[in-house]
């Protein structure tokens, strides 16, 4: 599957010496240059130049595509009035990226920003990728999941607290962190616990493009009051593209008071299903040539 935002972060970093193709066969993406210093040795850009002719590449968005000056100007509405000031003026300089960059860093909203960037080229690159009727998604962003919990990415180390939770085994975790239905590969999974403090309240197993794409399947959505935690998990499914929900359980209860119904019954497991809204597309601008950027 091609995420938006893995494709946006190596987007911002092309230069003028360098190309990104996707290999439409795999989906995996190649940095190519034509600088000997950058050459990638597992691609020659003559060869990359050739599959695409072939129709097999296609051509991604570079740097000077993704109008990182309007989202700059857009994030200015983020941040206090005195920085406000500041970011405003160095926008109006010749070359504004590093003088910007500077300035938010002293006032410790690089990482904030780095982050919007990546958000606000994805919504770019999205209009691409629809343009050209490749399939993509959003990534899953942990954060966006609870307003009331911190969410991270479960590990061997978390393997005692998730199975005191769940009433399993330590090994049965440590497998489970790992486990993938059949024809579903591991960068699918999404493994997170909810955490208030350092106690682990809920735990999610989640599929994604499983059993088809554009469907989410939930193997586990395990805890205390776990179906209070539906509404922000579908928010963000629904963000990232994700217009079908699936749960695996084994009652249909709570699941049926949020509007999900039972599909089908696998081996002892009802499987429900919803069907949700996605949100309405915010506006983007539209590509345009600028001269190269020195980053």
């Amino acid at each position: 599957m091609i995420y938006l935002e893995e494709i946006a972060q190596q987007c911002f970093f092309t230069g003028k010496d360098s190309e990104l193709f996707l290999d439409k066969t795999t989906e995996d993406v190649w940095r190519v240059s034509s600088n000997p210093k950058y050459r990638n040795p597992d691609m020659s850009m003559d060869e990359a130049l050739e599959l695409e002719a072939r129709h097999q590449f296609i051509r991604l968005p570079k740097a000077r595509d993704m109008n990182e000056i309007d989202i700059m100007d857009e994030y200015i509405d983020f941040v206090p009035e005195n920085i406000q000031r500041d970011l405003a003026g160095i926008l109006r300089q010749p070359l504004p990226f590093q003088p910007y960059r500077s300035r938010l860093e002293r006032a410790r909203l690089l990482d904030d920003y780095m982050a919007y960037r990546i958000e606000r080229g994805a919504d770019i690159l999205a209009d691409w990728f629809e343009e050209h009727e490749i399939d993509c998604c959003h990534q899953i962003v942990p954060a966006n999941l609870s307003s009331a919990y911190l969410v991270r990415k479960l590990s061997d180390k978390d393997a005692a607290k998730a199975a005191h939770l769940q009433k399993k085994s330590v090994r049965q975790v440590r497998t489970d962190l790992y486990k993938v239905p059949e024809n579903a590969l591991l960068d699918q999974k999404f493994y997170v616990g909810y955490f208030d403090g350092e106690n682990l309240a809920a735990v999610l197993d989640l599929v994604l493009d499983f059993p088809k794409r554009g469907t989410a399947r939930l193997i586990t959505l395990e805890g205390n009051q776990a179906a209070s935690l539906l509404p922000e998990l579908e928010k963000e499914l629904a963000r990232a593209g994700y217009a079908h929900i699936e749960i695996e359980s084994q009652t249909a209860d709570p699941w049926q008071d949020h509007g999900y119904t039972i599909l089908k019954e696998e081996n002892g497991t009802i499987v429900l299903g919803k069907e949700q809204e996605l949100p309405e597309e915010e506006y983007v601008p539209e590509f345009e040539e600028q001269s190269e950027w020195t980053f």
